[in-house]
């Protein structure tokens, strides 16, 4: 198995996890479908993010692994790059990613991944964000178990891609936008990160 796409997901959001998945699978049926595996993690926020995303990472059977967030999207030829991309044996493979947050008057801002970078920041290159490689970008399996994902409910994103990054030394990047992240404030952070 080359790669697995992982998504995990909480009890009521069964609408963006089902628009998400489905355009997965169609896209996996198009490109490799006994190279690629898709996996789910669900719960109603007993476990915290960061144990699901290992759980995940634990479960995967792909050399490489890929996490996309229930709420978010990908492009139509994500997948086809990606798998691609993946054949290079890289320890990772990055690319740009489109940040919509959503209102009345709806901003979109790029962001760039790639180990180029020392740490996350903003406004660098000419992208509103720079970020080092964590869940959004496609790594080796191997690399993500060794890293770790704490087992907490905020923030494990940027704990994960401090701990990844001495890890990777070789990278393919794409660069054009192939992840797409909505951000919308519609719900309160604690309710939103399970945190009482």
């Amino acid at each position: 198995m080359l790669l697995s796409i992982q998504v995990p997901t909480v009890i009521g959001r069964e609408q963006t996890f089902n628009k998400l998945t489905n355009h997965i699978q169609k896209c996996i049926s198009l490109v490799a479908p006994y190279d690629i595996e898709f996996l789910s993690c669900k719960d109603n926020k007993e476990i915290s993010i960061g144990r699901k995303r290992q759980l995940l990472y634990e479960s995967s059977k792909g050399k490489y692994s890929w996490q996309i967030d229930d709420d978010d999207f990908i492009t139509n030829d994500a997948i086809q790059l990606i798998y691609e991309a993946c054949k290079e044996d890289a320890d990772c493979i990055t690319f740009q990613e489109k940040c919509i947050f959503v209102g009345q008057h709806p901003l979109i801002r790029l962001a760039n991944h790639s180990i180029k970078y020392q740490r996350w920041a903003e406004h660098k290159d000419g992208f509103y964000y720079v970020r080092t490689p964590y869940f959004k970008d496609v790594i080796k399996t191997e690399h993500c178990l060794k890293a770790g994902v704490k087992d907490v409910r905020f923030g494990e994103d940027h704990l994960f891609a401090v701990a990844i990054k001495p890890l990777l030394k070789t990278e393919i990047h794409i660069s054009k936008p192939l992840y797409i992240y909505e951000y919308s404030r519609t719900e309160a952070h604690n309710k939103k990160y399970g945190i009482k």
